[in-house]
């Protein structure tokens, strides 16, 4: 099932998992934060980047003189995919779920808090 929510976040759920991906005003074109929502272990949230991205990214610093002039780039919870479209995404939440890697790929936005679901 997919519904955009009021908030502008493209929400899907699959398997008993709600995936959230916060979308900017063009779609897939920037960096896509996801907020994964599981049915026992809580709530898991990264940034889903393409390389691309990441080059345009690193052009900027390069230019602005930031991360030593574009020579690195670091992003916490970072997923790096090669195509970035909705598609890709889920495969990517439901493959790290169904592996168990979920936890360590992704970090945990709800200690304070019960499960959702």
């Amino acid at each position: 099932m997919v519904e955009d929510a009021d908030d502008g976040i493209h929400r899907l759920l699959v398997n008993d998992i709600q995936v959230d991906m916060i979308l900017g005003l063009d779609g897939f074109s920037l960096p896509v934060d996801v907020t994964v929502h599981t049915p026992k272990d809580g709530v898991y949230h990264c940034t889903f980047f393409s390389p691309d991205q990441i080059a345009a990214i690193m052009q900027a610093h390069a230019e602005s003189g930031e991360s030593l002039h574009g020579a690195y780039f670091w992003a916490a919870d970072a997923i790096i995919v090669k195509q970035l479209d909705e598609q890709t995404l889920l495969s990517v939440v439901l493959d790290l779920w169904q592996s168990g890697e979920l936890p360590t790929a992704m970090s945990r936005s709800d200690l304070d808090e019960e499960p959702v679901m």
